[in-house]
């Protein structure tokens, strides 16, 4: 079954956004546990509940096995992030869903922290929850996330705790898998605010990682943390016009997507996703392309040269950063956009289905940096 969800992931042809959907999909088919039983610490997991930047409050109720401590019989949480949303224990399994394990919550207050930065502890004078019913307590657990820091608050109904977690940088997932010692769980209900946490709602207890804090060109320098996640502003496209910079993989990238891409549009303020906006075409640097059947028809020819080797090499290189020339041409309806990078050299030609007077081009991409562009 992993097998199969890798090979998944990996054959996609579309960006992170399908990658995302394809494990809505398996999330769907596997929902959320809502309740567990316990034994040995860590045996039983809950599949990740994701952290986002939209507040999400999980309860449970939760009662010790009788026939040992009540100290040694409570839940847990253990914070990670990994391609299929479960904890893994062995290597293989570490290594194909690229798990990383940030730490482990205790209601108690007491954490371990592994890949996280960083985590603090406080004390909250306001309890989440005071619902028991005899031996059984209820839990509640609020968590967000804005880039590179998580805010978990916690109650057992007693006490409540805020954990505050600096993760290793701002391309990361967060989720939180329940688990516990001795105890059943049940119960288990989820529910997410529609409103989005902001910059400077969570406190921020280690510095951030950027890997743009290199020299400008024409256009500042953007950080690309998940597909999308930023653009730069709309460069006219001009018959003759190029655009260079340097592009380098985040530490995180491990997929043929995570490279820069170039987004040709239309809107009214030369920005993506702005007003009035029309995308015409979506060009990546691993060769695939998509397009609006609807404002155009477009083809990519893709072709390798002797400097490309293979997939692996070609993401290792990425790592270490290159150098990048886009060319384009304009001629009325026409439009061609060509590059050439670690080998892999694309070109791609646009038929605009009518005549658009201004066409922008824009930086974009997954899990990258881009630096020092300029216009020539």
């Amino acid at each position: 079954m992993m097998r199969k969800r890798k090979e998944e992931i990996e054959k996609t042809e579309d960006n992170k956004n399908d990658l995302l959907k394809i494990l809505e999909e398996i999330e769907k088919s596997i929902p959320i546990e809502t309740q567990l039983e316990c034994a040995e610490y860590r045996k039983s997991i809950t599949r990740g509940i994701a952290v986002t930047e939209k507040e999400t409050t999980i309860t449970f109720k939760s009662a010790p096995d009788k026939t040992f401590t009540e100290a040694f019989s409570v839940p847990s949480l253990v914070l990670f992030d990994s391609f299929d949303r479960l904890v893994h224990d062995n290597e293989e399994d570490i290594k194909n869903m690229h798990y990383a394990e940030y730490g482990e919550l205790w209601f108690d207050g007491n954490i371990i922290c592994t890949e996280a930065r960083n985590m603090l502890v406080k004390d909250m004078e306001e309890n989440l929850s005071s619902d028991c019913v005899g031996e059984e307590k209820a839990y509640v657990i609020k968590a967000a996330k804005h880039r590179d820091h998580a805010r978990i608050r916690l109650s057992d109904g007693t006490k409540s705790h805020e954990i505050i977690v600096a993760l290793p940088d701002s391309s990361r997932y967060l989720y939180i898998g329940i688990t516990g010692a001795f105890c059943k769980i049940n119960d288990i209900k989820i529910e997410t605010d529609v409103r989005e946490i902001g910059p400077g709602e969570i406190e921020r207890i280690a510095d951030e990682i950027s890997y743009i804090n290199h020299i400008e060109g024409d256009i500042p320098n953007i950080q690309i943390d998940s597909a999308r996640s930023a653009a730069t502003d709309g460069i006219l496209i001009e018959d003759g016009m190029r655009l260079s910079f340097k592009a380098k993989a985040l530490p995180t990238a491990s997929l043929a997507w995570h490279c820069p891409y170039i987004v040709i549009f239309t809107s009214d303020d030369k920005k993506v996703f702005g007003k009035n906006y029309s995308e015409i075409a979506l060009i990546r640097f691993n060769g695939e392309m998509k397009r609006n059947k609807d404002v155009c028809d477009a083809r990519i020819a893709v072709e390798k040269s002797g400097e490309y080797e293979d997939a692996a090499e070609w993401k290792k290189k990425s790592m270490k950063g290159y150098g990048s020339m886009v060319h384009f041409s304009r001629s009325r309806k026409k439009i061609v956009v060509s590059t050439s990078n670690l080998g892999i050299e694309l070109r791609c030609t646009i038929e605009l289905k009518k005549n658009i007077k201004n066409v922008y081009a824009a930086l974009t991409g997954d899990q990258c940096a881009l630096t020092n562009i300029m216009i020539i």
